[in-house]
């Protein structure tokens, strides 16, 4: 189980560093903003990411007051320190 975590980590790794820099170099500037448009590919995908750790922490605490499991418990710990 370890060598899967170990293989989606380096291909998220991979993935980022790609998404980066085709957004950062080989996308075409804006007609209106220019240059200054290719800060959208790096902030939006932060962005929904920031937003979506909350989300994902608030479902964990619902479960974890409903089912009163200490697995939900400890993700939503986990979820918290993030």
């Amino acid at each position: 189980m370890r060598t899967w975590i170990k293989i989606f980590a380096a291909l998220g790794v991979i993935l980022l560093i790609t998404g980066s820099v085709i957004g950062l170099t080989w996308s075409p500037p804006e007609r209106h903003m220019g240059e200054v448009s290719r800060i959208f590919y790096i902030h939006v995908p932060i962005a929904m990411v920031s937003l979506l750790i909350p989300t994902i922490t608030a479902v964990f605490a619902i479960l974890s007051l409903w089912t009163n499991k200490p697995r939900w418990d400890s993700l939503l710990a986990g979820g918290l320190e993030t």
